[in-house]
């Protein structure tokens, strides 16, 4: 879609940046609701890349050019800094732009949460931790951009419906070792829900519907 924070995506033109010939939120958005379709905007807030993907081949207007400092290396991705109130105020600022300027229904949260047990936040831990476990730092970092992010959705369209599709184990149950939300990557979705943060959630099962677990996703 047409942004002036965020670089075209790669996916259209081939190159990142480049614009595409038409706006295709727009042309969804219109199509959908000549059918009485809604459409559901689908977000990954955290991701910048992917592993394939050079952080310095990024578009030049890409926020990593003038902000470097608010991104972190996970093993070959990198990530937008989870705990830093610039990153939320960037990505608020970003789907602001993107809630008033085109006319869709609602939005879902993806990879709302840390990439894993391992990120490297610790010296910025050391500095705002303020006394909290490490674990209950990041899950409240996480449940402060989901509030801020969703009241400023509602102000802008309180109809608007804002969801999310979050790992599909909260926490285990005894005789089940799911990679959980969270206790593995701090992803408190029960809690937006009872801070009336989320109005609704989309857990994704990536198990065996037989079994009830995937063997190459036990802790």
């Amino acid at each position: 879609y047409k942004s002036e924070l965020e670089p075209w995506s790669h996916w259209l033109t081939g190159k990142q940046g480049e614009a595409a010939t038409y706006d295709p939120l727009e042309f969804v958005c219109a199509e959908a609701h000549k059918r009485g379709i809604d459409v559901h905007v689908w977000i990954n807030p955290y991701r910048v890349t992917l592993p394939a993907m050079n952080i310095e081949d990024l578009a030049p207007n890409h926020m990593y050019h003038k902000h470097p400092e608010w991104f972190v290396k996970y093993g070959k991705q990198w990530y937008y800094a989870p705990h830093l109130q610039e990153t939320r105020d960037l990505l608020c600022n970003v789907v602001a732009e993107l809630v008033t300027n085109y006319d869709f229904d609602g939005m879902n949260f993806d990879y709302t949460r840390y990439p894993g047990s391992d990120f490297g936040d610790a010296e910025s831990y050391s500095k705002y931790g303020n006394g909290m476990s490490k674990a209950d730092w990041r899950r409240e970092n996480i449940n402060t951009f989901v509030a801020e992010f969703y009241d400023m959705v509602k102000s802008i369209k309180p109809y608007m419906k804002v969801g999310a599709a979050p790992i599909g184990t909260y926490k285990n149950v005894s005789g089940y070792g799911n990679m959980t939300a969270y206790g593995n990557v701090y992803q408190d979705a029960a809690e937006w829900m009872r801070r009336g943060k989320h109005d609704l959630l989309i857990p994704q099962m990536y198990w065996n519907e037989k079994y009830g677990f995937s063997p190459n996703m036990t802790t």
